[in-house]
């Protein structure tokens, strides 16, 4: 692997998940990587400044145009020819579901793209190398990924969650992922895990910026309950107060629910 080559979100979620794949069979990532490719997707976006949410929390298009071309634009374009407004479960939930809902049925397949699209670019530069093989007259393409092309995303990853500082944004993302998928266990040691637990309680009491990207988060990878609309949509420029009309019950009870993701 190219160390200069650079690898966002949804690309190190699946590059971890294909390494974790190719040593055994992960019942978990296979039944929500493409899933969670959609969440992943709509926080690029959320990321990069092309999607924000507005005061009722709803998805809402600030720039159509990304400057990469890849899975980000396909979704970047879905979104913008679908006449709706959602929040982020609702757009993640919105993909995922496969049932006839008067919405195009050329919208629907959205979901299975992302993570083909993203593991296309991934072998494309050879991070993953494409294996073909037969079985009982059946073809199947499995993915060889090496321990180099990882070594980055988990340096990253263990330096962050063991800062006295909040992790990144991307790195809390990642982990929430990872979490969701079951992989948690293949990368980071129970120690670790615990020791990151005991951080995000004080973290999220702490920073609004935090808390409100793991609520985020959850909501995008379609977890937990419709908690985004309690969190500012200007918190992460603005770094203000968690809400106005918010008491202390209702963060303890917000934070619980983050915690309890997590458990």
């Amino acid at each position: 692997m190219d160390g200069k080559q650079e690898l966002y979100l949804t690309e190190k979620f699946v590059l971890l998940g294909l390494y974790a794949s190719d040593r055994g069979l992960e019942y978990t990532y296979e039944m929500c990587k493409e899933d969670c490719c959609v969440g992943a997707a709509l926080l690029e976006l959320m990321y990069d400044g092309n999607i924000h949410l507005d005061d009722q929390s709803r998805v809402e298009i600030v720039n159509n145009k990304t400057n990469r071309d890849d899975y980000t634009q396909k979704m970047l374009t879905k979104l913008s020819a679908i006449n709706d407004r959602k929040s982020l479960k609702g757009w993640s939930k919105f993909f995922i579901d496969k049932k006839d809902d008067g919405i195009p049925v050329k919208h629907k397949p959205l979901i299975k793209n992302i993570y083909d699209d993203v593991v296309s670019g991934l072998v494309k530069k050879e991070i993953a190398e494409e294996k073909k093989e037969s079985f009982l007259f059946i073809d199947i393409t499995n993915y060889k990924v090496s321990e180099e092309s990882i070594d980055p995303i988990l340096q990253q990853m263990h330096s962050e969650l063991f800062n006295k500082r909040p992790p990144s944004m991307e790195v809390i993302s990642l982990f929430v992922l990872l979490k969701k998928a079951s992989l948690l266990d293949e990368f980071l040691s129970k120690y670790e895990q615990r020791k990151f637990k005991e951080g995000l309680k004080k973290w999220a009491e702490e920073s609004e910026v935090f808390r409100n990207w793991i609520i985020w988060t959850m909501a995008a990878v379609n977890e937990g309950k419709s908690k985004d609309k309690d969190a500012d949509p200007d918190a992460l420029s603005m770094g203000a107060g968690f809400g106005e009309g918010d008491d202390d019950g209702d963060l303890e009870e917000l934070i619980e629910g983050i915690l309890a993701f997590f458990e």
